[in-house]
């Protein structure tokens, strides 16, 4: 799904894996920046074009190469990190 210049890549809580590999077949031609919006929504775009985000809502930016651990691992962070926020609110 296409929003303005950035693209709806998943959800947080869908699978890591299948998540990271949709992240490193964008990354094969092209560096893109990940984000996670509010909503758990993870978006990707050019690093060129990110739109205004706050700046803990950006998980990383990957390019040609990138393990697909590391993004794995980068999104499984994310989700813990919002789950010890959402603990002490």
């Amino acid at each position: 799904m296409r929003r303005r210049d950035h693209e709806v890549i998943g959800s947080l809580r869908d699978d890591s894996k299948a998540i990271a590999e949709r992240i490193v077949r964008a990354s094969r031609g092209a560096m893109v920046t990940i984000w996670v919006d509010d909503e758990s929504c993870i978006h990707g775009c050019d690093p060129d074009a990110l739109p205004l985000v706050p700046v803990h809502w950006i998980v990383g930016t990957y390019g040609c190469g990138v393990p697909l651990d590391d993004i794995v691992a980068d999104l499984h962070l994310e989700r813990t990190e919002r789950a010890r926020a959402w603990r002490l609110d």
